[in-house]
């Protein structure tokens, strides 16, 4: 047995699901970041890992074994963030001045995100899921997860916070046993 080692070093909680022949196998939800990571346990085989950015509506389901097409589709909307009520979100922002540019840490877990009123720079702004395919699980894997930063810009005297960029969630990879490196692709 072997295993494949997800390292959430994303701005983002994450959900994930380890797949063959398009069949989920396993999956976890909520892998918190700041370096946390989750271990699949795999024999032999060729695998694909899907990782999206997790809330509360997009968990992967044991039960219902989801396929990473299913679940992998989802394309999570910055615009959802900005205005959490309709989707029944919740979220935490924490501001940190870094420079001229004000980085906002989301957490769709979160709290809320109090009186601070967020505008989008554009409707084009979205965190996708990533993925890799073809793992050989024999060999085991160290899969790291970062990106998701949130950035934009902070109208002090209107208390507007206007969402200009988030950073694309990045997947690189690398074989235990022959220590070879990759990246996966963007989902959507």
């Amino acid at each position: 047995m072997s295993y494949i080692m997800v390292i959430n070093n994303s701005a983002w909680p994450l959900h994930g699901a380890l797949s063959w022949a398009g069949i989920q196998q396993q999956c976890f939800n909520n892998l918190s970041k700041n370096g946390n990571t989750h271990d699949f346990v795999v024999g032999a085989g060729w695998h694909d890992l899907t990782i999206v950015p997790g809330t509360k509506l997009n968990k992967y389901d044991e039960n219902k074994n989801n396929s990473a097409a299913s679940i992998g589709n989802f394309m999570f909307k910055v615009l959802s963030l900005a205005n959490p009520a309709p989707l029944g979100l919740m979220i935490a922002i924490q501001p940190s001045i870094t420079g001229d540019m004000l980085q906002l840490e989301l957490d769709p877990n979160g709290k809320g995100s109090g009186d601070i009123e967020i505008r989008l720079a554009n409707s084009d702004i979205q965190l996708k899921p990533v993925t890799v395919t073809g793992l050989y699980a024999s060999d085991g894997y160290n899969v790291t997860v970062s990106g998701g930063e949130v950035l934009g810009t902070y109208d002090k005297a209107a208390n507007v916070y206007t969402i200009t960029k988030v950073n694309p969630l990045a997947l690189n990879w690398e074989n235990r046993t022959s220590h070879t490196k990759g990246q996966g692709a963007t989902v959507g």
